[in-house]
């Protein structure tokens, strides 16, 4: 068992009232905070280093809806245009509308505490699928 989980449950012991249970030993119980003080450091960093990743998700996410909005724009292969920016026009807009059903599922659960599935493999997938 890591020391997390032990701290934790040692916290929840304390909480409880059964402090007893520690031997009221300060070197035990100053062993239980600390560790405690670290998870929560490292909650916090983990915090943190989430907001980042979701921010350049997000940055990531209005570069290819610009991209995929360029790229519409091209003439269709019936026009003379290219097959190939056509297939990526159509697999990025296929992809980013499965990320926002994606993130309107997510938002939703979040509301709802309802857990989801986690569908990013099938992302790729399902907008591929059209080609074959």
């Amino acid at each position: 068992m890591n020391r997390y989980v032990m701290a934790g449950e040692a916290l929840r012991l304390l909480v409880s009232g059964g402090e007893s249970l520690l031997g009221c030993n300060s070197a035990s119980l100053r062993s239980v905070l600390r560790t405690g003080a670290e998870a929560c450091e490292q909650l916090d960093d983990m915090s943190r280093q989430l907001a980042q990743a979701l921010q350049r998700n997000a940055e990531l996410e209005a570069l290819l809806s610009r991209t995929a909005e360029v790229l519409s724009g091209e003439p269709l292969p019936i026009e003379g245009g290219s097959w190939a920016v056509f297939e990526l026009a159509r697999e990025l807009r296929c992809s980013l509308d499965q990320a926002e059903q994606n993130a309107n599922k997510t938002h939703q659960s979040a509301l709802t505490s309802e857990p989801t599935d986690d569908h990013t493999e099938s992302v790729g997938r399902t907008c591929s699928e059209g080609r074959r």
